[in-house]
C-alpha cells in the first residue's frame, strides 16, 4: 500500500513537473488533463485506457480540492482573527497603536519582555465579535501587575501566556488571584509572557533578575506553569525560530553528561548550525510546491522540515529534547532550593483547548514521558485534569482563543493555596 502511494504521488507529480513553469495550480492541471482523457474515452480505441487514467486523475483533483478547502478553512480563520494593540506609556503618557505586536524590549537573560511602566489595551476579535477586550498593566521591573504590597512573603510564577494571563484582565490572572485569595500573606510576581518556555525561568534565575526585584527578601514559593509546547520552545524547532522577537531569547543545550549548559542566544545557535545545499530532490519540491501551487504536495512536504533540513535546524522532537525541557526545569528548581530553600512547584496542562472544549492531552506522544521524568527527578508536579477533573465540561478556556478563562485561573489559584497552607 506504501509504494503503491508511492507511486501514484510520483505519477500525480508528472504534469506539475511538466508545468511547473508556468505556475498553474494542480487544480487546473489536473482539470486539464481530465477533461483531455474524457474526450479521449469517447473514442472506441481509447477507451479503457482513458477511462483508467480519467478516474486516476479524478481521485487526485479529489484529494488536491479536500486539501485545497482545508488550507482555505485554516486561512480564513487566521485571516478573521485580528489582535489590537494600543499601549499607553505610563511616564510620558504617549501611545502607540499596532495590529498584532507586543511592544518587546530586550531583557538581560530572558531575551524579551513587555515594556516597562505601561498599560496595554488588547482587543482580539474575529469577523467583528469580540473574543476579549483586556487591559494589560506592566509595573516598573517589566512585570504584569500582581496586585498586593512588596512587604509581604514573595511567591515568584514563572511560565508563558498561561501565566501571563492572555486574554484576561490584570485582576484575573492567577498570580493576582492568588495574592488578593491570601489575604497579606503572598505577594504574587508574574514573570510569564508570551512564548516564554522554560529557558526564560533558567536565564532569569541565572541572571538573579528576580533579585532586583525582591530585593532582600526571600520566597518561600516558586510556581511554573507549564505546557508540553514548551518542550519545543526549548528545543529552538524551525518553526519556533520564526516567531518574531524569539531570537534573543536564552538557548541552552545538553552536554555529553546530560548537564544543561548555555550556549548563547537563540540567534547565535541558529548561526552556528552547519548549512548544506539542496540537494536536486528537495530542490525540486520546493519548485513544485512554489510554482505548481499544490495543496496536495504542501501537505506532504511541509516546507519548513525540508528547509529545517537543509539549515540544520530541528523540524521534529524526541525524547532528547524532552530531557533538555526536563533537565533545565530541575536546574531551576536547584537554584530556587540553594538560593532560597523555597519550595518549587510545577503546574503541568495535560489538557489543551480543541474545538471550544478542553481535552485530554492523551495523544501526546510526550506527556507520559514528562509526567515520568518529572517524578524522576524528583519534581513536585500537579496535573490541570486533577485541579480541573471537569475540565471538559466547564468553560476553562477562553472560546476561539484557547488561553485559560477566568475561572481556571481561579481553580489553579484556589489549588496553589490550599496547597501553601
Amino acid at each position: 500500500m506504501h509504494i503503491a502511494l508511492q507511486i501514484l504521488i510520483g505519477l500525480a507529480t508528472i504534469p506539475l513537473f511538466l508545468l511547473a513553469l508556468a505556475k498553474i495550480p494542480l487544480l487546473v492541471i489536473l482539470a486539464i488533463f481530465g477533461g483531455a482523457f474524457f474526450l479521449l474515452s469517447k473514442q472506441q480505441q481509447y477507451r479503457v485506457f482513458s477511462i483508467n487514467f480519467l478516474i486516476f486523475f479524478a481521485l487526485i483533483f479529489l484529494i488536491e480540492v479536500f486539501f485545497a478547502a482545508d488550507h482555505g478553512l485554516y486561512k480564513f480563520k487566521r485571516r478573521n482573527d485580528k489582535l489590537h494593540l494600543n499601549v499607553i506609556d505610563l511616564i510620558t503618557n504617549k501611545e502607540y497603536s499596532k495590529e498584532s505586536d507586543y511592544f518587546t524590549i530586550r531583557y538581560p537573560s530572558i531575551g524579551y519582555g513587555p515594556r516597562s511602566n505601561a498599560e496595554i489595551e488588547a482587543k482580539k476579535h474575529r469577523r467583528g465579535k469580540d473574543i476579549y477586550d483586556v487591559v494589560y498593566t506592566i509595573n516598573k521591573h517589566g512585570l504584569r501587575h500582581s496586585g498586593g504590597v512588596e512587604i509581604n512573603d514573595p511567591v515568584l510564577f514563572f511560565g508563558g501566556s498561561f501565566t501571563y494571563g492572555e486574554g484576561v484582565n490584570d485582576s484575573e490572572t492567577m498570580p493576582y488571584i492568588f495574592t488578593q485569595s491570601s489575604k497579606g500573606k503572598y505577594q504574587g510576581y508574574n514573570f510569564g509572557f508570551h512564548g516564554y518556555g522554560p529557558q526564560q525561568m533558567l536565564g532569569a534565575l541565572e541572571g538573579e533578575v528576580e533579585k532586583e526585584i525582591i530585593a532582600d527578601k526571600k520566597p518561600k514559593y516558586v510556581v511554573f506553569q507549564t505546557i508540553l509546547d514548551h518542550i519545543k520552545r526549548a528545543a529552538t524547532t524551525a518553526d519556533v525560530q520564526s516567531w518574531s522577537r524569539y531570537e534573543t531569547s536564552p538557548k541552552y543545550y545538553l552536554d555529553e553528561n546530560d548537564e544543561v549548559q548555555y550556549f548563547g542566544t537563540v540567534q547565535e545557535y541558529i548561526n552556528s548550525l552547519p548549512k548544506r545545499a539542496y540537494s536536486k530532490k528537495e530542490q525540486y519540491i520546493l519548485d513544485i510546491k512554489k510554482n505548481a501551487k499544490s495543496y496536495f504536495i504542501d501537505h506532504i512536504y511541509a516546507e519548513n522540515r525540508i528547509i529545517a533540513k537543509i539549515e540544520g535546524n530541528k523540524a521534529t522532537l524526541n525524547n532528547r529534547d524532552a530531557d533538555l525541557y526536563l533537565n533545565i526545569i530541575a536546574k531551576a528548581r536547584d537554584i530556587v532550593k540553594e538560593r532560597y530553600e523555597a519550595e518549587f512547584k510545577v503546574i503541568l496542562w495535560d489538557v489543551r483547548h480543541d474545538d471550544g472544549k478542553l481535552k485530554l492531552e492523551d495523544d501526546n506522544q510526550f506527556l507520559d514521558y514528562v509526567k515520568t521524568g518529572l517524578s524522576e527527578r524528583n519534581i513536585d508536579y500537579s496535573l490541570i485534569s486533577d485541579i480541573m477533573p471537569n475540565y471538559d465540561r466547564r468553560p476553562y478556556s477562553i472560546p476561539k482563543d484557547g488561553h485559560p478563562s477566568v475561572i481556571a485561573h481561579q481553580k489553579i489559584a484556589e489549588f496553589l493555596l490550599q496547597e501553601m497552607e
